[in-house]
């Protein structure tokens, strides 16, 4: 077996451990609602409310963060139209479709939330432990909830992370 071939079945493996299973009905209502908090509606309404409401550092805050989302979001779409990784077997539960996005690899949740986490914490070091710790948070549920193998999630958590780094190192240049 190669190298690859037995990375992605002890991805596969580790991913079925760390499921939540059907009938833990609370603890997975529990765990959607964590899941949910990596959702671009939410972000995007968070984002425009900081911009709209809050003073000049906020809004340089939240146009930084937008634009990391922004650019996470696209390189999420072109590297899942590359890979084209199926999402794990047994996929589709409340709130999820695999018509909305059939594709596993990267976890859109996880590279957003970690785009928000290193931007806000980099902007704010007081609460950078707290959105980290929301950013693996949302990662580890979608894993939790059989929506993305655990590679998906480390995988958009890093490129989330690079991305986000990028626009603060660029952002200490630009008169935002």
């Amino acid at each position: 077996m190669s190298l690859w071939r037995a990375a992605v079945a002890l991805d596969r493996r580790v991913s079925r451990g760390l499921r939540i299973p059907e009938g833990r009905r609370g603890l997975r209502l529990g765990t959607l609602v964590v899941a949910h908090l990596g959702d671009s509606p939410l972000w995007a309404a968070i984002l425009v409310g900081a911009y709209a409401w809050g003073g000049s550092g906020l809004r340089a805050v939240a146009v930084r963060t937008a634009a990391a989302v922004l650019t996470v979001g696209i390189l999420v779409a072109v590297v899942k139209r590359l890979v084209r990784r199926p999402r794990p077997d047994g996929h589709g539960f409340a709130l999820y479709s695999r018509s909305m996005d059939r594709y596993s690899f990267p976890s859109g949740h996880a590279a957003r939330v970690a785009a928000v986490a290193v931007v806000v914490g980099a902007a704010y070091p007081c609460v950078a432990l707290a959105v980290a710790a929301c950013a693996l948070g949302v990662a580890a549920a979608r894993v939790a909830l059989g929506v993305h193998y655990a590679g998906d999630a480390l995988g958009g958590l890093l490129l989330g992370a690079v991305v986000a780094a990028a626009w603060v190192a660029g952002a200490q240049r630009l008169p935002l």
